[in-house]
Formats: C-alpha cells, structure tokens, sequence
C-alpha cells in the first residue's frame, strides 16, 4: 500500500516532466544565456575575443543614434497601423453585428488576409506597390494621377508599410470587437430605446463602455504584435529609405545576424523588451484608471 500511494503521488509528475523539458530546453535555457551573452563582448568574428563586460552592452546600445531612430519609427508604426485599423475593425463589427443578408460568407472573405503569413502578404504589396510594374501605380496611371515611389519615398515608405498591416490585421480587430459585441445583454439597449435614445446615444453611452474590457484586451494584443513586427517590413522595404521604415525588430536582426555583433543585439532585444513591457504596463494602468474613475 505505501508503495501504491508514493507512485500515485509521483505520477502526475511524471506525466508532466516531458513538457517540463521541453520548456525549459525551448524557453528557459535559451532565455539564460541571452542574458550571459548579453553581458558578454560575444561575436562570431575571429578577431573579437569573448570577455565579461557587465552592462557595458546596454549602455553602447542606449547611446546609439539608430536606436532611438528604430524606437521612433516603431511607435510611429504602431499608430500609423493601430488607430485606422481600430475604428475599420469598430465599424466593420458593428456592420456584422446587424442582421443581414450574407453576412457569413463575408466574415469568411474578411478573415482571408489574416490567413496569410507576413511573408507572403509583404511578397504580394511589394509588387502590387511597385513604381514601374505594380498594379495600384497602373491604375494610378491609367487615371492621368502620379506614380509615386511608394516604398522608395521617404515620406510614403512607413505608412505604405502601415497600410500593408492595416489591410492584414483589421479583420483581427473586427473579429475580437464582433465577439464583444454578441456577447453583450440585450436588456440594457432595449432600455435606452424605450427611453427615446437615439442610434448614436445608445452607441456612446451603452455600447462603448460595456464593450472598453474588449477593446482593451484587442488593442493591447494589437499593439504588442505591432511593436514586433519584422516579416512584411523586411520584405518590403529592408528599413529603408534611410533607415525610414528601420523598426526595432529589424535593427536588432541587422546587428545579429549582418554584423554578428550578438553580445549588442542581446542586451537590444531585452531593452525592446523591457520597452514593450512599459508599454503594456502604462496601457493596462491606463484602463484601470478609467474604469475606477
């Protein structure tokens, strides 16, 4: 009996080990020596020996002129991406919400582009963008309007990289806000009808507020996968023209793996870390407040 009740209590254990390992072979242990790299002056070149450094990377990084480059231009992405794709996905879940005819098969049609991986939709914008050859530049043509460079321009190459998120990730937003919005009780609207308020009273004042917890958790999510976005820019504009579309991710890429300086892009992908984390904290402070006030 002893023995029966000591393998009854180290079973689920066990059971559990084989996940265990592969987490921390997957997760833990990459995570652990990220932090001893970055501590370290680590790089594949031959000529740079590998020596102890202390936080000497965070500082040279913090320093760089590039780095806040890439930080200013991943914020200006997140809301270049975030705020349309917002009020697009509202509008078009609001639309949905309402009965009628086919709706089905368009949500269907609407949640194509989120099939897609980054890669291919970056593949499919680079040409359909292209100056000479791409097909929105034809029509543009064809209309007597100019051709502009649309990734190759400084000014337009971040928010044509904003639109190519924009057209990816809306249906993301309007499939979390159409979930919220049938999730919400009837008895509360019916009231403010009866009361004679208006479609856009009954909107402001019992939609919106019942829905915040919703669109909390969907533009937290948002903005959190837009801070990390790498696929479709490094297809599309590589962070050019003049490191115009250069975000974070992509300047961390560039200092691993184009100048194998890994020690630096160690302790750049713990700072992008800890900035993402503020982010996330400072927004979720942010809806508490307003939900206590």
């Amino acid at each position: 009996v002893p023995a029966l009740k000591t393998r009854r209590f180290y079973t689920p254990y066990l059971l559990v080990l084989p996940a265990l390992a592969i987490m921390i072979s997957i997760t833990i242990f990459p995570m652990i020596f990220s932090i001893y790299v970055s501590l370290m002056k680590y790089s594949l070149s031959m000529t740079i020996e590998s020596r102890f450094i202390g936080i000497e990377n965070y500082i040279e990084v913090l320093q760089w002129p590039l780095f806040l480059n890439a930080i200013q231009v991943t914020l200006s992405f997140m809301c270049m991406a975030m705020i349309p794709e917002f009020f697009i996905g509202l509008a078009i879940a609001l639309v949905y919400n309402q009965e009628i005819k086919g709706k089905n098969v368009f949500r269907t049609i609407m949640l194509l582009p989120m099939m897609l991986t980054p890669s291919i939709v970056g593949l499919i914008w680079k040409f359909m963008l292209n100056q000479e050859l791409g097909i929105i530049n034809y029509i543009l043509g064809t209309m007597g309007l100019p051709r502009p460079a649309w990734l190759g321009d400084p000014v337009l190459a971040l928010p044509s990289t904003a639109l190519v998120d924009i057209w990816q990730w809306t249906p993301f937003m309007a499939l979390i806000f159409l979930a919220g919005l049938q999730s919400l009780p009837n008895e509360p609207f019916e009231a403010a009808y009866v009361d004679g308020a208006t479609k856009w009273q009954v909107f402001r004042h019992v939609t919106l507020p019942m829905l915040k917890p919703v669109i909390s958790v969907a533009v937290l999510l948002r903005g959190l996968d837009a801070f990390r976005v790498f696929d479709a820019i490094y297809l599309l504009t590589w962070g050019g023209p003049a490191n115009r579309t250069e975000v974070g991710t992509l300047f961390n890429w560039r200092i691993a793996f184009q100048y194998f300086d890994f020690g630096r892009a160690s302790a750049l992908s713990f700072i992008l870390q800890a900035v993402a984390m503020i982010f996330a904290v400072m927004f979720l402070s942010v809806t508490r407040w307003e939900e206590r006030a």
